[in-house]
């Protein structure tokens, strides 16, 4: 998609009638589908320019009365938009590139199912690439990790199997993810190899005993490294509506594969600096490839906040709307160019002021990182 370098302000005057003030012209052009499409063209071809352009229309709408009033039909033509945009789409990338969190039933019943991207040529074709994953799910590592989850579920039972977990501090988070990271490397952390289709992989699950789904790294016969997170539970044939909601449900959790996809293939597509290489996601086995990310891991010499981490060192994303609330500098690498790399989204926002969610067809992303500071300050700015 071509994204314009005209900026706003220069669109509205060539848009503008003799004697119209910005604020006429933009109530003029909200009144009518053919010119209201134009200018949604404009905003969702410009997502960078999303917050500034947010502010010029604002301005030109001093009244509280009469800005809200603009508001509520620029909000009515924006959704006509893009279920006019929905409706056209051949894949879902067509719409993703406009705003990252569609929710999995809409996608589901749109497409038939959720499929992004491209699979690398080490894996074949579609059915190879489930038949992979399908290895995977049933690998003995991923039976002893169900198995291990199930006991930390009861921290007595837990104690009785893995008697050392006795001697720390099971509600000090950081001495309790040490404990469970070193055992977990105990247990099944080691390398395993899965032949399919005729080509081998090593794998290696890399033991992050807080996440919500299964990292592992994977190591072709063809020398190439990708990262693979995927789901510890396959919900096979969704018969009942108790089972759809509860796929849903881990779908839309906080730092799921499915969440963290959306976000990052619309950084991708929008050719954000910050995206990660993701390469395909597929929701059968609630699985995300990545070409494994090479670089340093972030450091600084004062521990940055969520803005400045955000607004300096992220702030491509920011333009389009994707703030990280996970801010811990394991999810970031230095590439050899010196670009920040996200690879690890984790529990991100979205917010971009003229794109906002469509009832039916997006959700809210999810947040159990304990901190959200673009609610926090979005609050302190509204009027009481």
């Amino acid at each position: 998609m071509t994204r314009t370098q005209l900026d706003f302000k220069s669109w509205i005057s060539t848009h503008k009638q003799k004697k119209e003030t910005i604020g006429q012209c933009l109530t003029r052009i909200v009144k009518s589908k053919t010119t209201a499409f134009d200018l949604l063209e404009y905003i969702t071809h410009n997502p960078r320019q999303n917050k500034a352009n947010f502010r010029v229309i604002m301005k030109a709408f001093p009244q509280k009365e009469v800005w809200k009033k603009w508001f509520k039909a620029y909000t009515k033509q924006y959704e006509l938009f893009m279920h006019e945009k929905w409706n056209q789409a051949k894949r879902i990338e067509d719409v993703l590139i406009f705003i990252p969190n569609f929710s999995p039933w809409a996608l589901h019943d749109r497409f038939g199912s959720v499929q992004i991207g491209t699979i690398p040529a080490e894996f074949q074709d579609l059915d190879s690439y489930h038949a992979f994953l399908g290895k995977v799910y049933d690998s003995p590592v991923m039976q002893k990790y169900r198995q291990f989850k199930s006991l930390e579920c009861d921290p007595k039972n837990l104690a009785k199997v893995y008697p050392a977990v006795k001697k720390i501090d099971w509600f000090n988070l950081t001495k309790r993810g040490q404990f469970l990271s070193g055992l977990l490397a105990k247990i099944i952390g080691h390398p395993f190899v899965i032949h399919n289709n005729k080509h081998k992989y090593q794998v290696r699950y890399l033991c992050n005993p807080f996440s919500s789904k299964m990292v592992f790294q994977i190591k072709s016969d063809t020398r190439q490294t990708y990262i693979l997170k995927m789901s510890a539970h396959q919900y096979g044939i969704i018969d009942c509506d108790s089972k759809r909601k509860e796929v849903e449900n881990q779908a839309i959790r906080a730092d799921s594969p499915y969440s963290n996809a959306l976000m990052e293939f619309y950084l991708k597509l929008n050719n954000c600096p910050h995206a990660p290489d993701i390469l395909y996601y597929t929701d059968k086995y609630e699985a995300v490839l990545y070409k494994e990310q090479k670089g340093k891991i972030f450091t600084s010499k004062t521990k940055p906040d969520f803005v400045i981490m955000n607004n300096k060192y992220l702030k491509d994303a920011n333009r389009l709307g994707i703030y990280v609330n996970d801010i811990s500098p394991r999810n970031f690498v230095w590439d050899k160019s010196h670009k920040l790399k996200i690879i690890d989204i984790g529990h991100a926002s979205f917010a971009n002021p003229l794109t906002q969610g469509i009832p039916g067809l997006t959700f809210t992303f999810g947040n159990l990182c304990g901190q959200d500071y673009l609610t926090h300050f979005g609050v302190l700015s509204m009027e009481d």
